[in-house]
């Protein structure tokens, strides 16, 4: 076993007896992150009452997977309650974060959490930024504890109009505003190698997140994505390569990127905000980067999620 695979789980770990999947043995990425570090808390109570916003393209709530799922949140492209996922990306998102552990065929990191779905991506994959505005003020309004962003858009708004930049300014001070109101707020940062990290997770606050997978090999290797966009030291990176996860019209599937990733990192920190739910944004961020774990690439390092230190970390905190 390699040194970062040592870090990173638990030898005298029981997690395929916890693990109530059908497809456990799939769940590499479950493993990696030491989900069971989590679960062993006790504190699924004090998640019920954790409140995580999705923004992205709604849910297939008949999936076997997502019945547990509350039918609550907002549709901002028609402005109804209709939550129905006519793209799929929120599906999978939801699956990651929020899968029921029921014996079915994946479970999520956080399935007792208190999950809204914001809808602002239509049946083809595209959204408008006054509808990701609204998403952040309705959770503002509504107390969310932590927002996902799996989705996002380019940050460089030198090329277009002065009615979107008067958009991404308003975009910006929301997402500011949240920020500062205390919701810890999580983002993609995008799979277009060579270009900045999307907003919002090129925003100061924000937890910006990028993809890494595994070779099968032994020892096994790890590996950054090549279709990440830009990073930096202060990106943390979680499974994103091949994550088995739920997908529309009740079925599974594999996907990859930094959207996946950002679902493990949000599944996650809804455990530590429920261990305390005093912790901002900037303090998560904080502690999931000095309690991760390094890899050394060609280029550089990456820091690789933690899970077991970053709560021995919020454990040291005194509420």
């Amino acid at each position: 076993m390699n040194i970062l695979l040592n870090q990173l789980i638990n030898k005298h770990s029981n997690f395929y007896e916890m693990v109530d999947a059908k497809y456990k043995d799939y769940l590499w990425n479950l493993r990696l992150i030491n989900v069971e570090s989590l679960w062993n808390k006790g504190v699924e109570d004090k998640l019920k009452q954790i409140k995580i916003a999705i923004i992205d393209s709604g849910i297939d709530h008949s999936h076997n997977d997502l019945k547990n799922i509350e039918r609550q949140g907002f549709n901002f492209i028609d402005n109804s309650l209709d939550l129905r996922d006519d793209f799929g990306h929120g599906t999978k998102i939801n699956g990651i974060i929020a899968g029921s552990r029921n014996g079915e065929g994946i479970c999520g990191i956080a399935s007792e959490a208190n999950i809204f779905n914001l809808k602002v991506i239509n049946h083809s994959g595209t959204g408008r930024v006054r509808n990701i505005i609204e998403a952040f003020r309705w959770s503002i309004e509504n107390k969310m504890d932590i927002i996902n962003m799996s989705i996002g858009h380019p940050a460089d708004i030198d090329s277009e109009g002065d009615t979107f930049k008067r958009l991404i300014l308003e975009e910006r001070k929301i997402i500011r505003e949240a920020i500062e109101l205390g919701i810890v707020i999580v983002g993609a940062v995008g799979n277009v190698p060579g270009i900045a990290s999307q907003v919002p997770a090129c925003y100061e606050g924000v937890i910006p997140v990028a993809s890494y997978g595994v070779f099968n090999t032994n020892p096994i290797k790890f590996y950054p994505s090549q279709l990440n966009s830009n990073y930096d030291s202060k990106t943390i990176f979680a499974p994103g390569e091949h994550i088995l996860t739920t997908i529309k019209g009740n079925s599974y599937g594999y996907d990859s990127g930094s959207s996946m990733s950002a679902a493990h990192i949000t599944g996650i920190v809804g455990y530590l905000k429920a261990m305390n739910n005093r912790l901002n944004s900037r303090q998560i961020h904080k502690i999931l980067i000095e309690t991760s774990s390094t890899l050394e690439t060609n280029k550089s390092h990456i820091n690789i999620v933690n899970t077991e230190k970053a709560i021995e970390q919020v454990e040291l905190i005194v509420c």
